[in-house]
């Protein structure tokens, strides 16, 4: 089960997630919701949300999605991960919503969706696969 005070303590710890501006918008048992917002620090040269920082997004999402529905777990680390990138990240914001496609003794399946909040447009598509620390 997500601990919402060690989950802020978690993300505390990571530089470049506070460097990418990330936040927490929703976290409950089986959904999780990121988000950024668009800034010249995290922009490629087109003026798109970098590839990279959507993948952290969705990274950061999958971990935190698979110990929403792990109860006996403390943390997860990416096993694989796959990333489509279907449109140019050109919204104001970008949230990852994060649910658990298969929960296993060894391993979660996770599936993020990140979208532009303000259309609900589909961007990327990302599937990965979490596994206990």
């Amino acid at each position: 089960m997500l601990d919402k005070e060690l989950t802020a303590q978690q993300l505390k710890k990571m530089p470049f997630w506070d460097f990418i501006g990330g936040e927490v918008i929703s976290m409950e048992e089986g959904e999780v919701i990121l988000g950024v917002r668009n800034q010249a620090n995290i922009q490629q040269n087109l003026g798109y949300i970098h590839g990279g920082v959507l993948a952290t997004l969705a990274d950061t999402c999958a971990g935190l999605v698979a110990l929403s529905v792990l109860p006996d777990v403390k943390a997860v680390v990416t096993s694989e991960f796959k990333i489509h990138y279907l449109r140019p990240a050109t919204s104001e914001a970008v949230h990852a919503v994060g649910t658990v496609l298969k929960r296993g003794k060894r391993q979660t399946i996770v599936e993020i969706e990140l979208k532009d909040p303000a259309s609900d447009k589909l961007l990327a598509k990302f599937i990965g696969t979490m596994v206990p620390a």
